[in-house]
């Protein structure tokens, strides 16, 4: 592997007779870091410091301790771990360096990255001596910089998402109402005519401007006791009085049916009622299928009998009226004006609905949620939607408390997307992938999940992995997988087919500029890059991606604010 020149210039001891030694600097080509770049991954810097100790160089009685030290550009320093090398006339348990063959030594400077230390330099520190006496020798520079591409984007630059509404312009319902018949009649009473749900669905059958009729039905029953021809002619006759009435209401065809013997509702109000004896009556009904012996050995029952006539049976001798409507819901203009004015007035789906995609205002949409939490707390669609205008609006800590307060609703697939978001903006990625993987249980799709996976994939390294989970979509995400890849050829293939483009896009582009010697793609796009985001300028300032370009007037005016 090709190196960059990022060398230690570290102790010599030279070696005198059999005493001692003298301590002097060595040739920096003695010694390598790798990665020859320094590079943020899994939120550390780490590198691996290489030392050639070569035959005759390390005195039989040297002790000599290295510790890797990240410095920042405003001097606050990392302290990596120390390690101790001794020489063989040494006792200890530290690694010995042979004088006469000399050694390969590596160790592992590793530090908690923190802002602040993208533009950073590698200094090892020494601490050595021999025999007795001890040696002061100043830090050597490793390394410059540090790469922090892979945290160029976080939650922050990803899109939460809305609870969608479930409101319909037009939507099917039924309406019923009951006419109730006395014991072998038929006739029609008009204290059954009058009854408010009758009155309601002939209001709705003759109101032309509720919606379009789909259906209208009409069913008849008799009850089930008494003589089967008997019950067949009044259930009959109670049908065609019934569809006769809704005829001079309404032209419509009208469907109809009956039947004579209902012992299905018959079992219903039983199972539903608290006669004694109920469960020898549903016995019977199990054991018995023929409709006269089964009245027999009901009416073997007297007492029981007699409560089954007055409370049961009279609601069996009736005929149903089933209206079926497209029924129009409120016009878009309704809706904003009564969310404006009103909006006590309107249902959770409907404040949503207008919110969501009729509203433009953000303070508006805003007010719309809040009253959804206000007028229906137990609705978690009012807390997430709120939770979203806070994200927005870069207010994390409040959209995080709201994503939460709607998970104690309910868990659902777009507030646990969002709870992903706020973790990743955290730096909990833990918690990140939890939360992924419980909205993708409840239903999200995979390839809706797949930038802020890739994410996750991007902060552990797994680039090769988030390439993959990114393929064929057109994000910043993707893009950021294939540089880290070093397949250039395919992240300006991605940046390019990206619809809108962001700030982060042109960022992109210039670091695949300066990945690939093209100046005019490093300026051109940073100047974008800055333009859409004041706050890019500084980044591009520190970025070792453009190294190479920090004292170019061009690259200077073109991160100038």
């Amino acid at each position: 592997m090709k190196k960059i020149c990022y060398y230690l210039a570290f102790l010599s001891v030279a070696l005198f007779a059999s005493c001692g030694g003298k301590l002097s600097e060595v040739p920096a080509d003695y010694f390598s870091v790798d990665p020859q770049v320094l590079e943020l991954k899994t939120g550390k810097v780490d590198a691996i410091v290489t030392t050639k100790f070569p035959p005759k160089f390390f005195p039989k009685k040297a002790m000599l301790t290295m510790t890797p030290v990240l410095v920042s550009e405003s001097g606050k320093e990392l302290v990596g771990a120390p390690v101790t090398y001794q020489g063989e006339n040494i006792s200890g348990n530290n690694q010995i360096i042979l004088h006469k063959e000399g050694a390969v030594a590596t160790q592992l400077a590793s530090f908690i990255y923190e802002k602040g230390f993208e533009k950073a330099s590698l200094y090892m520190t020494f601490s050595a001596t021999v025999g007795t006496k001890e040696a002061k020798l100043p830090r050597v520079k490793i390394a410059d910089g540090v790469v922090i591409t892979s945290n160029l984007i976080t939650g922050k630059d990803l899109a939460p998402w809305l609870a969608n509404d479930k409101f319909q312009k037009v939507v099917e319902e039924t309406f019923e109402a009951q006419i109730l018949f006395l014991i072998e009649q038929s006739n029609l009473r008009s204290s059954e005519l009058n009854s408010k749900p009758v009155v309601d669905l002939i209001s709705k059958l003759k109101d032309t401007e509720t919606g379009n009729i789909k259906g209208l039905n009409v069913q008849a029953y008799a009850s089930p006791d008494g003589p089967e021809a008997l019950n067949y002619r009044l259930a009959e006759q109670r049908q065609k009085v019934t569809v006769d009435y809704l005829k001079k209401q309404t032209p419509m065809t009208i469907g109809a049916k009956f039947t004579a013997e209902d012992w299905d509702g018959f079992k219903k109000l039983v199972e539903a009622s608290n006669i004694p004896e109920k469960g020898l009556i549903l016995n019977i009904l199990s054991t018995y299928s023929d409709p006269e012996q089964r009245e027999a050995e009901i009416r073997k029952m007297s007492s029981v009998f007699k409560v089954l006539a007055d409370e049961i049976l009279p609601q069996l001798r009736r005929s149903k009226i089933n209206l079926t409507m497209e029924v129009l819901g409120k016009s878009d203009e309704e809706i904003v004006n009564l969310i404006k004015t009103n909006v006590n007035s309107l249902t959770a789906d409907e404040i949503l609905y207008g919110a969501n995609t009729l509203i433009a205002s953000t303070s508006e949409r805003a007010a719309a949620y809040q009253a959804i939490i206000n007028n229906f707390p137990q609705d978690w669609r009012g807390h997430n939607n709120l939770g979203y205008i806070k994200f927005e609006e870069g207010d994390f800590n409040a959209a995080g408390a709201l994503f939460e307060k709607a998970l104690s609703i309910s868990s659902n697939a777009a507030t646990n997307y969002n709870m992903c978001l706020i973790s990743l903006i955290n730096g909990d990625f833990e918690k990140a992938s939890s939360f992924l993987s419980t909205a993708r249980a409840r239903g999200a799709v995979e390839r809706d999940l797949a930038d802020a996976r890739a994410l996750i994939q991007i902060f552990n390294g797994e680039y090769a992995a988030a390439a993959t989970t990114v393929e064929g979509r057109s994000s910043n995400v993707a893009a950021l997988a294939q540089i880290l890849r070093r397949d250039y050829n395919k992240a300006t293939a991605t940046l390019g087919e990206i619809q809108n483009p962001t700030a982060v896009t042109s960022y992109l582009k210039a670091i695949v500029g300066a990945r690939t010697n093209n100046k005019n793609e490093v300026i051109t796009n940073l100047t974008a890059a800055v333009a859409k985001d004041a706050s890019l300028a500084k980044r591009a300032g520190k970025d070792i991606e453009f190294a190479k370009f920090f004292t170019d007037s061009d690259f200077l005016k073109a991160i100038a604010k």
